[in-house]
């Protein structure tokens, strides 16, 4: 009796493991609904509130500095002197330069004198010949005295056409080394570095005694008290940036709310910059103005988000749902009745969240969140639609 039962168990028992096998339960899921949305690219960094007219004074000549008129703190006219530079080298080629000069300009005008005398020649000899042309025709002069008057104005126009090209060339000369001494001149003028604005010296990094390449930082000078932000962005980002941008600028020191303003200026220069990791970085300078700035103060460290391109209404999913095959071919768990079916897709501009899909999905359609999952086609799965 007892084995007449024993066996249509073991069958049934048999029976549940092989469905169980070939139909397990289905597995909960994370999925997400897909929807239209907006793409907002952006590029994040930090950034330091700082006065809107700070001017960064930079050495446009190399040189020692001889003296510092200023030190930090010190208030400033436009137009002071900030310090003084010293260069040798340019007081000795000004010297030389100036000296070619005074020289070149006496012979310029040697030549010229040389040249208003030839051609004054030239006319009486030419006056001469003209008289004794005429007084051979009436037996005055001989042929021969006619043909010495001819040879001498060939002469002197001879002479008068070697000394012009020569003035020439001289003028020339001259006119270079008066380019050159000017430059010179500016070059000696730039030692003596100035204000460009009133305000005060908030940053002096150079002593008396300091020898200062071109292209040396020496002072930094604050005007009045409008701010804006620097921020300074990786030169990989700084492609995405143009002036004009819009910028949202968040702070633990904001309260409630997120200010705005925009990209006024780019630097045309990266700089070195040590991140906190201790790797060195090429960042480039960006300047944002603000809409307001009440709960502001210079040397805010503050998040900087520069809104780069941007696209309305388009088929968003997240970018974790985004099964990447290779380079070019990218696809999605497409959720259809409960089971899995792989789902070829184009996508389109993205941000930090979502990505735009232009082909291969519509609203509605329901996918997988994690695309890293190990599900295969067909398999049954329990959709958990979340944001």
């Amino acid at each position: 009796m007892k084995k007449r039962f024993l066996l249509p168990a073991i069958i049934l028992v048999i029976i549940i493991a092989v469905f169980w096998i070939f139909n397990p339960p289905a597995a909960e899921v994370e999925c997400f609904s897909v929807r239209t949305g907006n793409i907002q690219q952006q590029v994040i960094d930090t950034g330091i509130v700082q006065s809107s007219n700070y001017v960064d004074i930079y050495t446009t000549e190399a040189g020692r500095i001889a003296r510092l008129e200023v030190h930090p703190g010190s208030q400033v006219e436009a137009g002071q002197l900030l310090a003084t530079l010293e260069n040798s080298d340019i007081g000795l080629q000004a010297d030389l330069q100036n000296a070619q000069l005074v020289q070149v300009k006496a012979t310029v005008t040697a030549a010229e004198g040389t040249l208003a005398r030839l051609r004054t020649d030239l006319e009486e000899a030419r006056k001469d010949l003209a008289r004794k042309t005429e007084l051979l025709d009436k037996g005055g002069v001989s042929q021969n005295e006619v043909d010495n008057a001819r040879a001498l104005v060939q002469k002197y126009e001879e002479s008068v056409k070697e000394t012009e090209k020569i003035l020439i060339i001289n003028r020339q000369q001259e006119a270079l080394l008066q380019k050159t001494v000017q430059t010179l001149a500016d070059k000696e003028s730039a030692l003596r570095i100035l204000s460009p604005i009133s305000g005060r010296i908030i940053d002096l990094p150079v002593e008396n005694g300091h020898f200062v390449p071109i292209g040396s930082f020496i002072a930094r000078i604050a005007g009045n008290e409008t701010l804006e932000v620097r921020a300074e962005i990786l030169t990989d980002d700084i492609k995405d940036i143009q002036v004009g941008q819009k910028a949202v600028i968040t702070s633990p020191s904001i309260v409630n709310k997120e200010i705005t303003g925009k990209v006024q200026n780019i630097y045309p220069k990266a700089e070195e910059k040590l991140s906190a990791l201790g790797v060195v970085q090429r960042r480039v300078p960006v300047i944002i103005t603000l809409d307001n700035y009440d709960q502001l103060k210079p040397g805010y460290e503050v998040r900087v988000s520069i809104n780069t391109n941007s696209k309305e209404k388009v088929l968003v999913i997240p970018r974790q749902s985004v099964r990447h095959i290779d380079e070019e071919r990218k696809e999605v768990l497409l959720v259809d009745k409960d089971r899995i079916k792989t789902r070829p897709i184009v996508t389109g501009m993205y941000d930090r969240n979502f990505i735009e899909v232009t082909e291969g999905l519509t609203a509605g359609e329901i996918i997988i969140k994690d695309a890293g999952l190990l599900l295969k086609d067909n398999t049954r799965v329990r959709p958990l639609i979340t944001d």
